[in-house]
């Protein structure tokens, strides 16, 4: 018995030493190869961490190396981890078609998408390989024109709420916090897209707990990145950071598995008596409907990180792309003009923007294009590459850590012309012809692409159009504008007022 114990110990040690060995040739493979590539010089054991290290120097450090090294670039997060940083279409062509995973040693450092999976877990963000195919092709219905249609009612209702707020007369005189207020403005719109669940959180200005707990969490996982002793998970979780942050992650997993657990209930009734309808379809009850080939449904745990995945995704990326555009449309006030005169058409007999209305808002369509390009919403995506990829004549390895920099490549001299000025005359069709297909990417592009980006850009029309008809936007540059990052875009540096119409 003893021999035989002693053979096993043996096999499992042999096994581990060999998985180890595997381990280390791959990772000496990558690094071999990465490591002919350019990039800035890097500290010995920090690596370019030190030159990344707050969400304000994040962005300003990365595009200076970027104006330095076009193309690609390598960075080093810690003495061990290479990224090779990619921003020019067709590197960026040859990644996307790649076959990738989304996972890797560079969330641990990079856009802080492994600090998410306590709270969304394994769902479309996070998730890899055939449970990812399978869940997309489950989902997908859930953001089909016939599901999005009712909800531009639901923005128009919210909207009307904001400007409620904004023309109390205490406001009127004030610079406002367009990104705090697009903020909880989305949250009001995605909770009753995502279960039908009104917080009005507007008006209660985050009292709801539920609301408050996303929040916070969404600015723990901001922050946490910048600090290298909170990577370790136990670390975290003995600092005073992380206990707020479990505890909010707990209260939104109780109250979303509440809400499932409810409305599985009332489906149940529903379907025994056909009594119960509702006026539209919300994201919930498409994923509970939802079955696989062989009949099943996705499980309690896998509709809770769908919903905390959409509420995630949804929530400060809309914000982002809202508040960049009123920026933009207040410094460049003709462009504001222009959408005002569409909107007066549309609304000179009516108060909603309807469906129908949406294709008729032409040129606000362009300058929330034109504003995603310059402040693109989430300025990096990054990927693992699966296995080995060709990238401008080098052979990359699988297991490689690639950054996919939007914001990048969306001001890289090589691609656009004058990148750096707002012109919304860029995406006419007569101008977007001879564009290259991966020159502009705000929703990431192939079969990973956003799900949700007819649900956003559907929400940032009528956002954008009920507020220019209601309102005149101006700015004040109290300083160079700035932006944070690393995981949603926001500006600083500016101050936005607003004039009521005498409509």
């Amino acid at each position: 018995m003893l021999v035989g114990a002693e053979v096993v110990l043996g096999l499992f040690l042999s096994y581990i030493f060999y998985r180890s060995l595997c381990a280390i040739i791959g990772h000496y493979r990558i690094v071999n190869i990465l490591k002919k590539f350019p990039g800035p010089k890097s500290h010995w054991l920090l690596g370019n961490l030190h030159q990344l290290a707050s969400p304000k120097e994040f962005l300003k450090s990365y595009h200076s190396f970027s104006l330095k090294f076009p193309r690609k670039f390598l960075l080093w997060y810690g003495p061990l981890t290479p990224v090779l940083s990619v921003s020019h279409p067709e590197t960026i062509r040859a990644v996307i078609k790649a076959k990738t995973i989304k996972d890797g040693p560079a969330y641990q450092y990079f856009i802080a998408y492994r600090f998410l999976n306590e709270w969304v877990g394994p769902g479309l963000l996070t998730e890899n390989g055939k449970r990812w195919s399978r869940n997309r092709r489950l989902i997908t219905p859930a953001f089909h024109f016939d599901v999005l249609k009712p909800y531009v009612h639901i923005y128009n209702e919210a909207l009307d709420i904001l400007t409620e707020k904004w023309s109390n007369p205490d406001r009127l005189h004030k610079p406002l916090d367009t990104f705090y207020d697009a903020s909880l403005c989305t949250l009001d719109v995605i909770t009753r897209c995502a279960f039908s669940v009104e917080f009005d959180c507007q008006r209660e200005n985050v009292k709801h707990p539920y609301i408050n707990a996303v929040r916070t969490i969404t600015k723990l996982v901001t922050e946490r990145p910048f600090n290298i002793f909170y990577h370790s998970d136990w670390i975290y979780s003995i600092t005073s950071a992380g206990r707020k942050f479990y505890s909010n992650v707990q209260l939104t997993h109780e109250f979303t598995e509440n809400v499932i657990r409810k409305r599985q209930g009332e489906l149940s009734s529903s379907h025994d008596d056909g009594s119960k309808m509702k006026k539209h379809l919300d994201f919930l009850d498409v994923l509970l409907k939802a079955t696989y080939e062989n009949g099943e449904g996705l499980s309690l745990l896998e509709i809770r990180n769908e919903v905390d995945t959409f509420l995630f995704a949804g929530h400060d990326t809309s914000s982002s792309a809202l508040s960049s555009t009123l920026y933009c449309i207040a410094r460049y006030t003709e462009h504001q003009d222009k959408i005002r005169s569409e909107v007066d058409k549309i609304l000179a007999c009516k108060e909603e923007i309807e469906w129908k209305d949406l294709p008729e808002l032409k040129h606000t369509s362009l300058c929330i294009k034109e504003a995603m390009r310059l402040y693109t919403t989430v300025p990096i995506i990054e990927r693992t590459l699966e296995r080995d990829v060709e990238i401008d004549g080098k052979i990359l390895a699988a297991g490689s850590q690639i950054a996919i920099a939007g914001f990048m490549l969306h001001r890289n001299p090589d691609v656009w012309d004058d990148p750096e000025k707002y012109d919304p005359l860029r995406f006419l069709p007569e101008n977007c012809g001879s564009r290259h297909p991966y020159a502009y990417i705000p929703f990431s592009a192939g079969s990973r692409n956003c799900i949700g980006q007819n649900f956003a850009i559907n929400f940032l029309k009528v956002a954008v159009a009920k507020l220019v008809y209601r309102y005149y936007f101006t700015v004040d540059m109290k300083n160079n504008l700035t932006f944070t990052a690393p995981l949603v875009l926001k500006l600083h540096g500016h101050d936005i007022y607003i004039k009521e119409r005498n409509n």
